[in-house]
């Protein structure tokens, strides 16, 4: 029987749901205060995990925080006063376990959010995020983890916004919003 469109869409939300559900709020709460104690928040991901990490970003850099993509060409140098972010399914992708070795040596803390805690990414990490996508998926690729990334991105500066005192989040990311498009 062929797929349709509504089936496959309810399955994509039943796998996201499933994977964001068996996130440890504890390891969250880690996460949370790692970056409300960093100088600056570095965010990286390689292929579509650093898409979906991008808007992550984007939203934490409207909310007030000192927020940078790896990779940009305006992303600053990092120092030990900050954090980096680390999104990998595997935890095994080389540019991102290298990024993560070399963060650390320039004294940064380092936050892993991947499928595999038990992975090279997530020995280097002070942090762990564990959000563990399905061995099989009605999806291709690795889409449910790469979706279940935005979602928690967008969880994540939230909770953030909450804990730094935003008492107005929708109108500091209004007036923090690119106005040059």
């Amino acid at each position: 029987m062929e797929a349709t469109f509504q089936a496959l869409t309810k399955g994509a939300l039943g796998e996201i749901g499933a994977i964001l559900a068996g996130v440890d709020e504890k390891e969250l709460a880690r996460l949370l205060e790692a970056m409300d104690e960093a100088g600056r928040i570095f965010f990286a991901g390689a292929g579509r995990s650093r898409l979906m990490v991008a808007c992550t970003a984007m939203r934490f850099m409207q909310l007030g925080a000192e927020a940078s993509l790896v990779g940009e060409v305006t992303a600053p140098a990092i120092t030990g006063r900050d954090l980096l972010v680390v999104v990998s399914g595997s935890g095994e992708t080389p540019s991102m376990t290298a990024m993560a070795a070399k963060a650390r040596t320039h004294g940064a803390r380092v936050a892993a959010i991947t499928g595999a805690r038990a992975s090279s990414l997530a020995t280097l990490a002070d942090v762990v995020v564990g959000l563990e996508a399905p061995a099989r998926s009605c999806q291709i690729g690795a889409a449910s983890f790469e979706q279940s990334i935005l979602v928690l991105g967008d969880a994540l500066a939230a909770l953030f916004a909450r804990r730094r005192g935003v008492a107005d989040p929708e109108g500091t990311m209004r007036r923090r919003h690119a106005n040059l498009e």
